[in-house]
């Protein structure tokens, strides 16, 4: 049997090819029924209403516009069947996870309605992106079906022009003759997938329809729809970005700049924007309209000192760093959260400042002293700084040693204080290789394996040890063999607990630490020995459950290096250096994959006479 959606999909179809003078005017009845819900006579209003309702989605779209009539007669029936309508949102065809997910979906919330959307649109299956644009052309609340639209907009675009090809016709099937101006923007979206130059006109008259919808109807709420707007501009920007029309990008940033609310935190949002599109006279325009926010807020005044001194400005960014470092001296969770942001920027400098004032004024072995020497240490190895790293961590072996409390927040963030010292022993037994050290590398590999034998990154630095001795290796095989057999153990049991999860909180943590096994198990292993292609599944699993993440796309492009997919590997760590572009071990990761790749491809070429 047929159902309702499907019916309507054919007559949109009808509609769209101009064939409905084919199926004579009686098959225009939905918009006479939608008239005489509005007749003089009762029982004329009876009927139509009745047979409206027995049509379903067929008559969604047409009654979703009935809404809005100046009869209220035919305004109050058409809400009453929008509300009643009995909508099953999924399809027998839908992958297995969506039906699950969408089974109560008419019966959520709006916010609940939203984060539905949000896990449908983080999960990477084919049959998803149907389903996404059936709830753009029919879910009921407007801004919802706007929100689900845009979020599909700022999704990856596929690098391969065939998928894009198949993104566009998926997209124009699932929303043929769909009115509303969110299934117009995913129709140009599809237009864009094949030629994202020819749409761009039509960005811009689809976006300027959009600010005058969010101006001229103050019933719509003005601050999901100033959003909507925004989000609209901002793909725009991306767009134009393409083909350099600067002119062009620099009105949509303006508009973008006006949308923005007079809060803090849209201030800050709308500035960490235009930090990802170098507009840094912009930064400095904002700060001095809203100068007592930047005053006030570390990460705005950073954000004002990297513009500074992109425009060469250094004195005054070295102002303007120095005060943010001054604020909120105690505010030690700040100061932390702040650091990291200047790391993930790539502004190290100034991030080892913040935690290395952390680390001079917090109380001695307290949980921020001993979480800022951590992140510090980490920060230092990822950018080559080994023995900075290990001297960084020495302070906290040394609290440790003597502050049981130390010991304890140690622990915590941790997991064990072996960890502790093994990660002291590898950044000097890093630093040790560098220098050609090799006796003094091999002993602080030996004394970090000794604190902590299911180190992976420990395992793998005494695996490439040169010049080892056969019981060396020997010794070495039989940790990594015993270490991967834990991680296989662990793999059981998170699966198992995420199997029988009660709840979404349940299901997101257990998801967490099955996801952090698998990786565990692909990188000792994909960097070692054992099974390769076992570990490639692995690590694609890992990122099932945490897409995106991008240590784990380094792990993948470790493990298909492993199975000799030179191609992959480098298309993988590229995505890896894409979502965090400022990580040094990712870039080392991606120059290696790359060089191997020259140099297989030279040794393949024939030779010459």
């Amino acid at each position: 049997m047929r159902s309702p959606l499907w019916l309507a999909i054919c007559w949109g179809l009808v509609h769209s090819i101009g064939l409905t003078s084919i199926f004579g005017a009686d098959d225009l009845r939905i918009p006479r029924l939608i008239e005489q819900l509005g007749a003089p006579e009762y029982t004329t209003r009876e009927r139509s209403q009745s047979e409206l309702a027995d049509l379903g989605l067929e008559a969604f779209e047409a009654l979703f516009e009935a809404q809005h009539s100046k009869d209220l007669e035919i305004a109050t029936r058409a809400r009453y069947l929008i509300r009643g309508m009995n909508v099953r949102w999924y399809q027998d065809s839908d992958p297995v996870e969506v039906k699950r997910l969408l089974r109560g979906y008419g019966d959520a919330t709006v916010d609940e309605r939203k984060g539905l959307i949000d896990k449908l649109l983080s999960m990477d299956e084919p049959g998803v992106l149907p389903v996404l644009c059936r709830l753009v052309r029919y879910e009921s609340d407007l801004v919802l079906s706007k929100y689900a639209a845009v979020r599909l907009l700022e999704q990856e675009l596929p690098v391969a022009a065939a998928d894009r090809r198949e993104r566009a016709a998926t997209i124009r099937t699932s929303t043929i003759a769909g009115k509303r101006a969110s299934t117009e923007w995913l129709r140009c979206y599809a237009l864009s997938l094949e030629d994202a130059e020819a749409a761009l006109p039509k960005w811009e008259t689809l976006i300027s329809q959009e600010l005058e919808t969010r101006n001229t109807q103050p019933e719509q709420s003005k601050q999901s729809s100033s959003r909507i707007c925004r989000d609209l501009l901002r793909f725009q920007v991306s767009q134009l970005a393409i083909f350099e029309r600067q002119a062009e990008i620099d009105r949509a940033i303006e508009r973008v700049i006006s949308l923005a609310g007079d809060s803090r935190d849209e201030v800050a949002d709308l500035v960490g924007w235009l930090v990802s599109q170098q507009a840094w006279e912009k930064i400095l325009g904002l700060q001095a309209k809203h100068a007592e926010f930047f005053a006030e807020h570390p990460p705005l005044l950073y954000r004002l000192a990297q513009a500074q001194r992109e425009l060469q400005q250094d004195e005054l960014a070295r102002k303007s760093a120095a005060a943010a470092l001054e604020l909120h001296p105690e505010a030690f969770d700040e100061h932390l959260v702040t650091a990291e942001m200047l790391k993930d920027s790539g502004l190290f400098d100034w991030a080892q400042k913040e935690f290395e004032l952390v680390c001079n004024t917090a109380p001695v072995g307290s949980g921020y002293d001993i979480r800022a020497r951590f992140l510090l240490s980490e920060m230092l190895h990822d950018q080559a700084q080994d023995l900075a790293a290990s001297t960084t961590l020495k302070a906290v072996i040394d609290l440790i040693e003597k502050d049981n409390q130390a010991a304890e927040w140690a622990a915590k963030l941790r997991g064990e204080v072996g960890a502790v010292y093994a990660r002291m022993h590898y950044f000097a037994a890093l630093h040790y290789l560098e220098q050609g050290e090799i006796a003094k590398h091999q002993s602080e590999l030996e004394k970090a394996i000794a604190k902590e034998p299911t180190d992976a990154d420990v395992l793998i630095a005494l695996y490439r040890l040169p010049s080892q001795s056969v019981e060396r290796a020997a010794n070495t095989k039989k940790l990594i063999d015993q270490a991967t057999e834990g991680f296989r153990e662990e793999i059981h049991e998170w699966r198992t607990n995420l199997d029988r999860a009660g709840n979404q909180n349940e299901e997101e943590v257990y998801g967490r630490l099955l996801s952090t096994a698998y990786n565990q198990y692909a990188w000792l292993v994909g960097n070692t020995t054992g099974d390769y292609q076992e570990a490639l599944q692995y690590s694609l699993r890992s990122l099932e459950l945490r897409p995106g993440e991008a240590g784990h796309l380094d792990t993948l492009g470790r493990c298909y290096y492993s199975v000799g997919d030179l191609k992959n590997a480098i298309k993988s760590q590229q995505e890896a250096c894409r979502i965090d572009p400022h990580a040094g071990q990712l870039r080392r990761q991606l120059e290696f994959f790359q060089k191997e790749l020259a140099k297989q491809e030279s040794a393949s070429e024939p030779a010459r006479p």
